[in-house]
């Protein structure tokens, strides 16, 4: 299985859109702060994590999907987009 990796830092998702294939397992670390990493449909949410913690999630289907930080909604967004 494919692993993608992405860092939770300065108040961002790093990288913010990220492109995947259908079953590749997406890896959110958070290097600095308190974050989340929660589905703007409600598919996942990570529940608050602080620095050093992780959260995975496997996207088994195409599309495009948007998540955001539950503690800093305004600023921090990303999106999945699976081929």
């Amino acid at each position: 299985m494919d692993v993608e990796r992405v860092r939770v830092v300065n108040f961002a998702f790093r990288p913010r859109s990220l492109t995947i294939s259908a079953g590749t397992k997406v890896r959110w670390v958070v290097r600095e702060g308190t974050h989340s990493t929660t589905s703007n449909t409600g598919r996942w949410d990570s529940g608050v994590m602080s620095q050093g913690e992780a959260f995975g999630r496997v996207f088994r289907r195409a599309g495009t999907f948007r998540y955001h930080c539950a503690v800093h909604p305004s600023v921090m967004r990303g999106v999945i987009v699976v081929k």
